[in-house]
């Protein structure tokens, strides 16, 4: 599914707002929340054009559920994967491993669940995209996908 979903067009945006709207419906499995906060800021990172307003708006909330008190260490040092940048292989390859391991072989360098789950690594990535989103409601002020809604 996200592989599908991963060049940018419209259902892009389709699977973002899915995987939110289950995030924020409640408790469930820690791997399936992380699952689906991942699939949030991948589809954000996929969709071209911007996203519009209705869609990274209605996604805020589950990204500010990352940004809480992040512990000052932990024990996966600086083994955390981020957003995929500086991850061998494809960072797509790695979120397939972590979505399905039993279809999805690991690709060279891959991290652990539990890595991936800290809230050192999904804080900052939260923080990224919170910041876009501030961007982009600048640029919804100033006219700039107004019919985007």
């Amino acid at each position: 599914m996200l592989r599908g979903a991963a060049e940018g067009e419209e259902r892009t945006e389709d699977l973002g707002l899915w995987a939110g709207r289950r995030f924020v419906r409640g408790p469930g499995a820690a791997h399936e929340r992380l699952v689906l906060f991942l699939t949030v800021c991948h589809s954000l990172d996929r969709a071209y054009p911007d996203p519009p307003p209705s869609v990274y708006r209605e996604l805020r909330p589950v990204l500010q559920s990352a940004v809480a008190a992040v512990p000052e260490t932990c024990p996966h040092g600086d083994a955390h994967p981020g957003a995929g940048a500086g991850l061998p292989g494809g960072a797509g390859e790695h979120l397939a491993h972590l979505f399905a391991p039993e279809s999805f072989p690991a690709p060279k360098g891959a991290r652990e669940p539990d890595a991936w789950a800290c809230p050192r690594n999904l804080a900052p990535l939260a923080e990224e995209w919170l910041q876009w989103c501030d961007t982009w409601d600048e640029a919804a002020e100033d006219g700039y996908g107004e019919d985007d809604d």
